[in-house]
């Protein structure tokens, strides 16, 4: 008898004649893994990513608005303090800058708060009790997506930054407009 093998299969109502040489054939698993699309329209921005999971990033001179998906302009005429948002608890979803979490920042909420601001992609920070800031660009609280209690090595705080910013001297005039401004100064030059 030969090395080979004659076996005739049945395939789609037909008989087709197939040689097997001695060796097995190995299948490969396939594995399907679903990929959802991200399908935010972002307005005044761009989506962090074409799948889920997804958030909207604004453009520079808006800032994401509590919807998630609209980016509402920032009066740069005005200047905004940090909102403490939470203390002791943090957002279950959220979304890292590129920036991710930092050690070594000191005690005390400044220097992180600094970080954030000077990052435009930075929206909302973490801070540790210890010195660790985590940044992030967006989050959503809601009965999916609750409140997670954090207490751990000291427990820390949850703000919300803005980036307006104190961006005319004080002798200037600001007038805002849509994602940007300007100063205007009355003092003539002799």
């Amino acid at each position: 008898m030969s090395n080979k093998l004659k076996a005739t299969l049945l395939l789609n109502g037909q008989k087709k004649e197939s040689k097997f040489w001695g060796r097995r054939r190995r299948s490969r698993a396939v594995v399907n893994t679903v990929v959802y699309v991200c399908t935010l329209n972002c307005q005044n921005g761009a989506r962090t990513s074409a799948v889920e999971p997804c958030s909207c990033a604004c453009n520079q001179g808006y800032e994401l608005q509590d919807d998630g998906v609209t980016c509402g302009d920032i009066n740069e005429c005005l200047y905004h303090e940090p909102e403490l948002l939470y203390t002791n608890e943090h957002p279950s979803n959220e979304v890292a800058t590129a920036m991710t979490c930092t050690n070594g920042n000191g005690v005390g909420d400044a220097t992180c708060l600094a970080i954030c601001e000077a990052d435009q992609t930075c929206n909302f920070v973490w801070i540790y009790g210890l010195g660790r800031c985590c940044f992030k660009s967006s989050m959503t609280v809601n009965a999916a997506h609750p409140l997670r209690k954090n207490n751990y090595r000291g427990g820390g705080h949850y703000y919300k930054v803005s980036h307006a910013t104190r961006n005319c001297p004080d002798d200037a005039t600001c007038t805002n407009h849509d994602g940007s401004h300007t100063c205007f100064s009355s003092l003539l030059i002799q």
